[in-house]
């Protein structure tokens, strides 16, 4: 029998087949078998379900945080990849996901310029969340949105896909899928762009959303944005970065202004849960959670052979 623990702080509840806190209590919800999100061919084959993201899903080592400070530095000097990697003695192959996410981090503050990555809204073909997204969530503000009120566990809370499709020439669209967690770790995974054609939008959802409990929902390009970009200002807060892959695929999302008054409160229940994946060094995720929030600030679901 496989067991977790779930722990919060010096207290922990040992419990069977899966089970999730709720909220900071003592209290356990049954929690059913998480499905794996195999995106048959959309995602290579990866196993991306929460907390399976490939090593390298999260950033968290304070090394590689000072890299990515530098990599900062030096491209605001204009410095080429090349430079960069010369400069901080370091292969090129580990400077150019940095770049990327450098990159990316000039879409998130608003960069509204026609270059190379920036997206038109009105190119926007559809967008598209699973149904339960808001699950566990704290969300103010927005009756509009899809999946509120949020509804009864049913084993994905936490794990949020997004897809964002644009018009392309010859009756095609051109896609990004997000895999983000939306309680701990933010963009666990992207991506895209890929082409296809606009005839098969259904098959492509369908492979995207297929381990889901039901279709997804459309949704306005406003919630995508708020759920991906506030998830990675989440994330990095904690002390994580995005997926290397989101760097190809942020500009899909447009331009994103910050509010000064988020509409999503993520954390289960406003308070961070980390659950482990069988990829996850989930001993230094612990210590950068307790470095960042303490360590009574955060839950975390162990899973144990």
């Amino acid at each position: 029998m496989r067991r977790a623990e779930v722990r919060s702080g010096k207290a922990f509840i040992s419990v069977a087949g899966g089970r999730r806190p709720r909220g900071s209590g003592e209290k356990a919800a049954t929690r059913p078998a998480r499905p794996v999100l195999a995106f048959r061919g959309i995602l290579a084959g990866r196993c991306v379900a929460h907390g399976c993201a490939p090593e390298g899903a999260t950033m968290a080592a304070m090394a590689k945080l000072d890299l990515l400070d530098s990599v900062r530095a030096l491209r605001q000097q204009g410095r080429s990849p090349k430079e960069i990697a010369r400069a901080l003695a370091v292969p090129p192959a580990v400077v150019a996901p940095l770049v990327r996410l450098v990159a990316a981090e000039h879409s998130e503050a608003g960069d509204r310029s026609a270059g190379e990555g920036s997206a038109r809204a009105a190119d926007l073909a559809g967008c598209w969340i699973n149904r339960d997204w808001a699950n566990g969530l704290t969300v103010r503000g927005q009756p509009g949105w899809p999946g509120l009120p949020a509804g009864a566990s049913n084993g994905c809370d936490g794990l949020v896909t997004v897809v964002v499709a644009r018009e392309a020439p010859g009756a095609k669209l051109v896609a990004c899928t997000y895999l983000v967690d939306v309680f701990c770790l933010g963009v666990k995974d992207a991506f895209g762009p890929r082409t296809f054609p606009r005839r098969r939008l259904g098959e492509f959802l369908g492979q995207v959303y297929g381990s889901y409990a039901g279709p997804p929902v459309p949704a306005p390009l406003d919630l995508a944005r708020h759920v991906v970009f506030g998830s990675i200002a989440h994330a990095r807060g904690l002390g994580f970065e995005p997926h290397a892959d989101f760097g190809p695929a942020a500009g899909h999302l447009g331009p994103w202004d910050p509010p000064q008054s988020p509409p999503i409160e993520f954390g289960r229940d406003g308070k961070p849960l980390y659950v482990q994946g069988p990829h996850d060094d989930y001993r230094h995720i612990l210590r950068t959670l307790e470095q960042s929030v303490g360590p009574d600030g955060f839950h975390y679901l162990l899973v144990a052979a």
